[in-house]
């Protein structure tokens, strides 16, 4: 069982959903220093760009803490998540991987749909655990094939 045990981590694209922001922020407040500083320098002087690049870098930051904490982590015992919550394999009838829709309202129009990949853990009387693995480095199915395996391996009398 030891190839299945261990964090199951985000992927290292996902820190663009930082970096981008940063990056667009710091670039925004440039351009609109730039007519009243006359130069990119003097620019890059101004306390609006001061303001941008802190607010940049705590994004930054952000996402590092982000991107350092795992998904989830696989032991022999069962699954913890970042948060502290753990689940006993014991605990968990079934295991099943899927997609989840959520719905986000918009103000200029539909619903907008984001699908996700998900890994269900059925315990208790009817209770899901929902795993996230659309953004897991191995990939969305890697990673919910190796919660399986290791739940399978956790049935297996040792």
């Amino acid at each position: 069982m030891a190839a299945t045990d261990g964090p199951l981590r985000k992927s290292r694209l996902s820190l663009l959903l930082f970096a981008v922001p940063a990056v667009a922020i710091v670039g925004i407040s440039v351009a609109i220093s730039l007519p009243d500083a006359g130069s990119v320098r003097a620019a890059f002087e101004a306390p609006m760009v001061a303001i941008s690049l802190v607010l940049a870098i705590a994004a930054l930051v952000w996402g590092g803490v982000f991107m350092s904490r795992p998904i989830v982590m696989l032991t022999r015992e069962g699954v913890e998540r970042p948060d502290g919550r753990k689940l006993k394999w014991a605990q968990v009838t079934a295991v099943e991987a899927g997609e989840e829709t959520t719905n986000a309202p918009s103000q200029s129009g539909a619903n907008r749909q984001t699908v996700h990949e998900v890994t269900r853990l059925f315990y208790g009387d009817g209770e899901v655990s929902k795993i996230t693995t659309t953004w897991a480095a191995i990939g969305p199915q890697a990673a919910g094939d190796r919660i399986a395996e290791a739940f399978a391996q956790s049935r297996k009398p040792q």
